[in-house]
């Protein structure tokens, strides 16, 4: 009986994570599939107790239930508490076990496909959301010298601010609206966008990023659906080094296959399986 896995959200189609893992899984010859599953908010609830059940192994979590199914599973790692959001959950004795591989995910692929090691850099973010929260975590565990998050709405991003104060008293944590980007983004030394803004039907809005950035800032996007997106386009344009969100897309998802399966995983093969 092949075991179940799957991706969920809302929407989810577009998701490359079926082809990715289903690739891993006939490679190491494992008797699994992995599909997408498109499910409303009430929906999660009966899904989760199906999965406890015995109906999934494992699944991946993406837009917009990664800050949703925390009382919905039975046991969170310390990845998920601290960065309070989920993107993976694994059956483990008939108990779900809930983390995010989200933020080590991020920051393998950063440094696999760019070299840059965020270690005392400067480092903006746009967004506040649950991929913003792994990462802005991961940053900081991996020591940088200052993060800034920038939002339409910089009072969205003061919870996760205040959070990452409380941890990282070290670093320099701050916020930022886009009226700021003049004042901000010339000393970042690596600017990352974790909001869907470049995805199919939610256009780049008329703010000017790249053109304020250094020549030495690496400009990175966890869209991955296009690959070269609005933002690394245009900083392709001024010679910055980019990093593609496809890369994050692997790299979490083999820190999940892993988790999944208990065997390395085949990033090779999963990257070759998507691009």
């Amino acid at each position: 009986m092949k075991k179940q896995f799957a991706v969920i959200g809302n929407p989810v189609q577009h998701s490359l994570s079926p082809t990715m893992h289903n690739a891993a899984f006939k490679a190491l010859e494992i008797k699994a599939v992995y599909s997408a599953v498109t499910l409303a908010a009430d929906e999660l609830p009966l899904f989760f107790n199906r999965m406890r059940a015995g109906a999934f192994d494992g699944v991946n979590i993406t837009i917009p239930y990664k800050q949703k199914v925390f009382d919905l599973v039975d046991t969170l790692t310390a990845d998920a508490e601290q960065t309070g959001a989920v993107n993976t959950v694994y059956r483990q004795d008939n108990r779900l076990v809930a983390t995010n591989t989200d933020g080590a995910g991020f920051i393998n692929s950063l440094l696999a496909d760019t070299a840059l090691d965020p270690t005392e850099k400067n480092c903006v973010i746009i967004g506040a959301g649950g991929a913003c929260h792994a990462i802005a975590f991961a940053l900081c565990k991996r020591g940088i010298a200052a993060l800034t998050l920038i939002n339409r709405d910089p009072n969205k991003a003061a919870g996760l601010s205040y959070r990452l104060k409380a941890r990282f008293n070290k670093i320099n944590v701050s916020t930022a609206c886009f009226a700021d980007l003049s004042r901000v983004l010339p000393q970042a030394d690596l600017l990352i966008n974790t909001t869907p803004l470049g995805t199919p039907g939610i256009p780049w809005p008329e703010v000017t990023f790249v053109d304020h950035l250094s020549p030495r800032a690496v400009v990175s996007d966890i869209v991955y659906n296009p690959a070269d997106t609005p933002l690394l386009v245009k900083a392709q344009d001024r010679g910055l080094i980019t990093h593609s969100g496809i890369g994050m897309l692997v790299h979490q998802g083999a820190l999940a296959f892993e988790l999944f399966t208990g065997l390395k995983a085949p990033i090779n093969i999963m990257r070759g399986a998507i691009t």
